[in-house]
């Protein structure tokens, strides 16, 4: 169970760089990031071990590419981000994106055949932590920081979608 803790840490660290990225943006509804982000990330592996194993497609940097540069754009205008930040799209999208890491994490434990609900309750479990842990640094951090750091929080989403794209050698 520790190696699958591990790789719950692993499929985590991009839950952890965008909820700490959203969450310096004006939040209305943090609750509801972070119960969409437990869930995605909690559901998704144990879909994939249960038997969902021909997924190879990844929307998570198109997502938050998208994402980032529509904030910078909103930052950049009267209104703000809150309307991007607070949609049910930006709720629901972003988690569920980058829940398909764990999708398939669970179908090669559900291939393996380790215990695989168990397995894929791990990885769900340490992932949705990391998503948590994020969305409260980041809140924190966006009291130390000035008023625009909506920009700065839309081109780190943009960076994360470069080095996800980057890394798909």
């Amino acid at each position: 169970m520790i190696a699958f803790a591990l790789l719950g840490v692993i499929a985590g660290l991009d839950n952890l760089q965008v909820a700490a990225a959203i969450s310096m943006t004006p939040l209305a509804t943090r609750w509801r990031f972070a119960l969409a982000f437990v869930i995605c990330e909690v559901a998704s592996p144990m879909l994939g071990a249960i038997g969902v194993r021909s997924l190879s497609f990844d929307v998570a940097p198109l997502v938050l590419a998208a994402c980032g540069l529509a904030i910078i754009g909103f930052a950049l205008t009267e209104r703000g981000v809150a309307p991007i930040v607070n949609s049910r799209w930006a709720v629901i999208g972003l988690p569920l994106s980058l829940s398909f890491d764990n999708l398939l994490l669970g179908a090669g434990a559900g291939a393996a055949g380790l215990a695989p609900l168990a397995a894929a309750a791990t990885i769900g479990c340490v992932s949705a932590s990391m998503a948590l842990l994020g969305i409260a640094a980041g809140a924190r951090a966006r009291r130390w920081i000035p008023e625009k750091i909506e920009i700065v929080s839309g081109v780190y989403l943009v960076a994360i979608a470069a080095t996800m794209w980057l890394g798909k050698d």
